[in-house]
């Protein structure tokens, strides 16, 4: 088996963000010079790159003067993921209504491992500080939504992530110390069924959402602390509570008829 060089690696994750900034921008084109700023990737680096993934199918190339978008190799993989688009379905109308009706950021997100995935997101705050930026991130103790979605994971599979995670350190969950006191912050999470978070920059809350009485994703709203009064605080939480009900709804109700 051969294995994946350093720079084979480099070149990986500059594709792969490539693809996630044209997804992003769906159903728009975007030129190779949005996506070498939008990436921090060189020009002369994102246009050769771009050049391979029109080659694989990956991309398509609308026209010369309007860019990219996703190629049909892409929709075919994209085909196989039929859960996480029946989740992003599901919730995309309750993320946008979310967004718009309290002008904060409002997010689905799902645990594969020790990560967390962002399935569907709207800023309607209009601050960049509260974009998701990006799919996958590691940060099940840093974010409301991954606090729901480690506090809803099956123990066997909470006890291996937080095995590698370790302790929560003060800057990712101040109010945790140690694991006793993880474990008491998750067992809480699940009895409130509602995670909330302010580190002084975002003020989040998140609540779980249900496929079936079956623990599917978290549902998150987030805005910037410096805006966030108590009165918003309060509604963000009825929010993100009224939300997740409404994903579960409609999550049951697509399974269901599936």
């Amino acid at each position: 088996m051969k294995l994946l060089t350093m720079p084979s690696i480099k070149v990986l994750v500059k594709a792969t963000s490539i693809l996630e900034h044209v997804a992003n921008a769906a159903p728009g084109p975007v030129l190779p010079g949005e996506i070498a700023a939008a990436c921090d990737i060189n020009p002369a680096t994102t246009v050769r790159i771009m050049r391979d993934l029109l080659a694989a199918g990956l991309l398509r190339q609308s026209s010369r003067r309007q860019g990219y978008v996703l190629g049909p190799l892409a929709f075919k993989l994209g085909q196989a993921c039929a859960w996480e688009q029946r989740l992003a379905r599901a919730a995309g109308p309750v993320v946008d209504d979310g967004a718009r009706n309290l002008r904060c950021a409002a997010l689905l997100a799902i645990r594969e491992g020790e990560h967390r995935y962002v399935l569907c997101d709207r800023n309607g705050t209009g601050n960049p500080l509260c974009d998701a930026h990006g799919v996958c991130h590691r940060d099940l103790y840093s974010t409301a939504t991954g606090r729901v979605l480690l506090a809803y994971a099956p123990p066997d599979e909470a006890a291996r992530i937080t095995a590698a995670y370790g302790a929560p350190h003060a800057e990712a969950w101040p109010a945790v110390a140690g694991r006793g006191g993880l474990a008491r912050a998750l067992a809480a999470i699940r009895s409130d069924g509602l995670a909330f978070k302010d580190d002084g920059t975002h003020t989040a809350v998140a609540t779980p959402v249900f496929a079936n009485d079956r623990f599917a994703a978290a549902f998150g709203l987030v805005v910037a602390s410096k805006d966030c009064s108590a009165e918003l605080s309060a509604r963000l939480r009825t929010a993100a509570r009224h939300g997740a009900a409404a994903s579960s709804k409609a999550l049951s109700s697509n399974q269901a008829a599936g």
